[in-house]
């Protein structure tokens, strides 16, 4: 759920402020609330989502395709791809284990995810930008961010390549 803040904080206040957001989210996380040692390396994860974000929302007119895309592009590009090398390092340097470089069932949870989540968080910015922009902090309103047809078959053609891209790993495999 955290996502709709980091979504909610780099739309206002942009990408720089995304980056430190995130680096101090991420380090402030692992001081108050830890669950296993702190590894570096993951405080990149947290940054390119918060990044992702900004450069999708910062002070441009929010839509729903660009909402659903910023949030394809961290569930693909930042949870499997660049999350897959860090976890590596992190179980073999820091737990000493064997780690599956693609874990199936952490990309199928991404892939399941990602639709029900482009929806929650189109649904959350439609709440919280009016009062936003009345303050003068978001470029645009609400007004395209409403789902089209065509944004729902968009959102049905990323689902499927992902479990398309999922299935052709597993023949292969």
């Amino acid at each position: 759920m955290a996502f709709f803040i980091n979504a909610y904080g780099a739309m206002v206040f942009g990408p720089v402020v995304a980056i430190a957001a995130a680096a101090i989210s991420d380090t402030l996380g692992c001081i108050l609330f830890p669950t296993g040692v702190y590894f570096f390396p993951f405080i990149f994860i947290e940054i390119a989502g918060s990044l992702i974000f900004a450069l999708f929302l910062y002070r441009t007119e929010i839509t729903a395709l660009k909402v659903t895309l910023s949030r394809f592009c961290i569930d693909f590009f930042v949870n499997i791809v660049l999350n897959t090398p860090v976890m590596w390092l992190y179980y073999q340097m820091v737990l000493g284990k064997n780690y599956v470089l693609f874990d199936a069932l952490r990309i199928v949870k991404n892939l399941v995810m990602f639709p029900i989540e482009a929806v929650l968080l189109t649904l959350f910015l439609r709440v919280v930008i009016p009062p936003t922009q009345k303050l003068g902090y978001v470029y645009s309103g609400t007004e395209q961010l409403r789902f089209t047809r065509k944004n729902v078959i968009f959102l049905a053609v990323m689902a499927a390549v992902g479990v398309a891209a999922v299935a052709l790993y597993v023949a292969l495999k």
